[in-house]
């Protein structure tokens, strides 16, 4: 009975995401570009929480850490990233060219690594281990820009951040009262907070079952 619940509230949790168009091309650098800015989230990773009574094959690395998709999708992202930019850039990491953020979370960080490994395969002179397509790219960590919330004494983004934390925005609140009934259950089965955020820790969980 109980993962019958769980795909039913794993269900409910996926209908309240819009449908995203696969895009199946590569887009088209514009040919008088003199700038390029990208940006990204992290790549997939595990939920904030793990159920107690689960026997898990997965989640070694950890809570919130990335996981082998996450991985893949940031190496594809940068391959997909490098037919986009081409020659705009060198093949292999120059200092004046380009400059890479992240904040300091670690799915964060390593969705980065995943990335450049992918947009600079080692070419000619950047080749140091033949054994390896991997060659490493410098990255600077700015929690002040990307991720703020983490950040000490900052009554703004604290003013900003509570009201997504404790489920006060109304978005959330109609949310909160028209899955009542589910979220107590959540609550019950797994002694967890009753929250959107302990509902959406259950659908990871039962994603990556």
């Amino acid at each position: 009975m109980l993962i019958i619940w769980y795909v039913a509230i794993y269900c409910i949790v996926l209908s309240l995401e819009q449908d995203i168009p696969l895009v199946l091309e590569t887009a088209v650098i514009d040919e008088n570009a003199k700038l390029v800015i990208f940006g990204m989230r992290h790549g997939n990773c595990h939920p904030g929480k793990f159920l107690n009574k689960n026997s898990r094959t997965w989640g070694f690395e950890g809570v919130y850490e990335l996981t082998q998709f996450g991985k893949r999708e940031g190496f594809g992202f940068g391959k997909e990233l490098r037919e986009f930019i081409g020659p705009f850039v060198g093949n292999n990491y120059m200092q004046h060219e380009v400059a890479f953020y992240t904040s300091s979370t670690n799915r964060c960080q390593m969705t980065l690594q995943v990335v450049m490994a992918g947009f600079y395969p080692p070419d000619t002179f950047a080749e140091w281990n033949h054994a390896l397509e991997w060659s490493p790219v410098p990255y600077t960590i700015d929690d002040s820009m990307l991720r703020m919330h983490s950040i000490p004494n900052c009554n703004t983004t604290q003013r900003a951040w509570e009201p997504i934390i404790y489920d006060n925005l109304p978005e959330l609140v109609h949310m909160t009262v028209t899955n009542a009934k589910l979220l107590d259950y959540i609550a019950e089965h797994t002694g967890w907070n009753r929250s959107i955020e302990s509902a959406s820790d259950l659908a990871d969980n039962i994603l990556k079952m």
